[in-house]
């Protein structure tokens, strides 16, 4: 597999009008193998072809699927006001508490993932866990 990195931003919008010739799923399926630690189940599954044909891969059909609701329109805006209530409820959680030493850059990480995770999942949002919070964080 052969991999670009672009490092100009006058070349990303250009880029992302290649999709026939530049796809990011193979890179995205290499990172659920490797980086995310994905089980032996969870590799079979990255790595399927649907009926033989590899533009039906997992990565590739999530890419469809989620394409809809992260595009311009009243899907993503319903989505990032979600995130942003959830931060602003974060935010207000902090400042009713006492005055104590925080670490700025965690405290950020935790809200920003939980924020970014409700507006995705809603009701059934993963990160509610603790379990799941504890792997991550």
């Amino acid at each position: 597999m052969r991999l670009y990195i672009i490092n100009s931003t006058e070349l990303i919008p250009i880029a992302q009008r290649q999709v026939r010739v530049l796809d990011f799923a193979p890179v995205e399926a290499m990172v659920g193998k490797t980086v995310m630690g994905a089980s032996s189940e969870a590799k079979k599954i990255l790595d399927r072809e649907r009926d033989g044909v590899k533009d039906f891969s997992y990565a590739i059909m999530l890419d469809k699927a989620i394409h809809p609701a992260v595009s311009l329109g009243p899907q993503l805006d319903a989505m990032n006001r979600v995130s942003v209530q959830k931060v602003s409820e974060g935010i207000e959680k902090l400042a009713a508490q006492n005055r104590r030493t925080l670490r700025l850059f965690e405290w950020v990480k935790k809200e920003i993932t939980y924020a970014t995770t409700e507006a995705v999942y809603g009701p059934k949002n993963p990160f509610r866990a603790e379990k799941i919070q504890a792997a991550y964080w």
